[in-house]
């Protein structure tokens, strides 16, 4: 382990120069070396830019923590949305939850009314275990506003929270926003259905 940890100190390049990998100057992945290999970023973890192998787990944890300390430079510096928006997802896919939430907020400082931001926030609550800020957030966005997207999120949280006929007709609505849209659009909200459906039968 010492080898590993001092190896890092070395070879582990930070995002100073091309951490984020740029095509037609747009931000196409966040990518770190470590070693003398190059790891790019999914929602799945850290991978190898040339064997798309997921590194050992010593490694993996590594990266995960020098990109939490990336991810401060991006709430203190960053203000593009989009690109907030994308680290937010990542940091909450890693498991940084309280980053993710404040890089979301970040977000919504510059876009209050980002749907995506917004079931985004709710979505990080949820998983800190804080359903009930979750539905709150929720309702920043007008009732005849919210997206499928807000109202997935929504129904979520009122099925954490025990309200299950309330989820119900949420989550109606949802789907009914989605009708004719590609089926992958509609994986969250079939999911929360089918949660809503399995306590019905309890």
């Amino acid at each position: 382990m010492e080898v590993l940890v001092g190896a890092a100190r070395t070879q582990l390049v930070g995002l100073a120069e091309d951490r984020r990998k740029k095509v037609g100057g747009m931000t196409e992945r966040f990518e770190m070396e470590w070693d003398g290999h190059r790891y790019f970023l999914s929602p799945q973890g850290f991978y190898d830019v040339r064997t798309f192998l997921k590194p050992p787990e010593a490694i993996h944890q590594h990266l995960k923590a020098a990109y939490a300390r990336e991810l401060e430079i991006v709430f203190q510096t960053e203000r593009n949305v989009p690109l907030l928006l994308k680290h937010s997802r990542l940091a909450k896919d890693l498991g940084h939850l309280d980053l993710a939430e404040r890089i979301t907020e970040q977000a919504l400082s510059a876009e209050p009314q980002n749907c995506i931001a917004i079931a985004r926030l709710s979505s990080i609550l949820r998983a800190k275990g804080q359903p009930r800020q979750a539905l709150e957030a929720t309702g920043r966005i007008p009732d005849g506003a919210q997206t499928h997207a807000v109202l997935t999120s929504r129904a979520a949280a009122l099925c954490d929270l025990d309200r299950w006929p309330e989820a119900d007709k949420i989550i109606r609505r949802a789907l009914g926003r989605l009708s004719g849209r590609p089926k992958p659009e509609a994986t969250e909200a079939l999911s929360v259905f089918q949660r809503i459906r399995h306590s019905q039968s309890r």
